[in-house]
């Protein structure tokens, strides 16, 4: 088996856990050169969502983000790798091994995100002989590294009120609660809507009024 961070051994996925400790991605995540920073910076500005995919400098996307990945940036890592991904035109690789480098590299620098994103690669069959089981074990250890967005996922997975493995979710949901609060409590929107639902099952005006927060 290669060593490769995309094959890292992991603990097998335990959607019955009983215990889960809050902890924040930004207690992991190496610090970020301030010039890499900057061409980061400007990479958001011309990827600006709000500007039509046709009308973006995806050519001086790519630079600015290779050159802040190259500077350890692990955002710019992230994005670079989705970027190369996408099908958008002007994009100088879109050789998927490329992408997972990228994410392997922030795997080794601690950021919770990139365990997160290789799960999502092995769930998708981008990592050869990658599928639920492993991707799901990637999912766990970004949850316990920090990042709100596995948080917000697998949290969500383990918020039903049974289980049925085949739809793919899980009835815990005391710790599905917890993942989930600990995303929100970093910012993460997402987990907002999820919570809120959770949030509103108990059908009393207390729940319904906390649901609404």
């Amino acid at each position: 088996m290669s060593d490769l961070p995309r094959y890292e051994k992991l603990p097998l996925f335990s959607p019955h856990r009983k215990t889960f400790t809050c902890v924040y991605q930004e207690q992991h995540v190496p610090p970020i050169d301030p010039q890499a920073e900057l061409w980061f910076q400007q990479a958001l500005a011309l990827d600006d969502p709000n500007i039509d995919y046709d009308r973006r400098d995806y050519p001086k996307i790519y630079q600015l983000y290779t050159q802040a990945a190259e500077r350890d940036h692990w955002k710019a890592m992230l994005n670079l790798a989705s970027l190369i991904l996408s099908d958008h035109p002007g994009v100088q690789n879109h050789d998927p091994e490329a992408a997972i480098r990228w994410v392997e590299k922030a795997m080794k620098l601690g950021v919770p995100d990139a365990y997160d994103m290789m799960g999502i690669y092995h769930q998708n069959g981008l990592v050869k002989g990658g599928d639920a089981t492993s991707a799901y074990a990637f999912f766990q250890r970004a949850v316990d590294m920090g990042s709100p967005s596995a948080q917000t996922f697998l949290g969500y997975k383990l918020a039903g009120t049974y289980d049925d493995p085949a739809e793919g979710f899980w009835g815990n949901e005391p710790i599905a609660t917890q993942m989930l609060e600990c995303a929100f409590a970093q910012g993460y929107g997402d987990a907002a809507e999820k919570l809120s639902l959770i949030y509103a099952r108990a059908n009393t005006p207390e729940a319904k009024f906390r649901a609404c927060q």
